[in-house]
């Protein structure tokens, strides 16, 4: 495999496992919008790279 497919890889299983996490262990007891806001910026990040990702795939044959 490539180098950027195992980043995408591993950086997709890191999103998805700090998704579920963090709110578990440590925004358990959060009574304010860090819990929203955190799974905002996670979700919007991840969204973004794989924006970058995908573009950068359809550029290279």
């Amino acid at each position: 495999m490539k180098t950027v497919v195992i980043a995408y890889i591993t950086w997709s299983l890191l999103v998805i496992a700090l998704i579920y996490i963090i709110p578990y262990v440590l925004l358990k007891n959060a009574m304010d919008l860090s819990l929203y806001v955190f799974w905002l910026l996670a979700s919007m990040i991840h969204m973004l790279i794989t924006i970058a990702y995908v573009k950068f795939k359809e550029l290279k044959p």
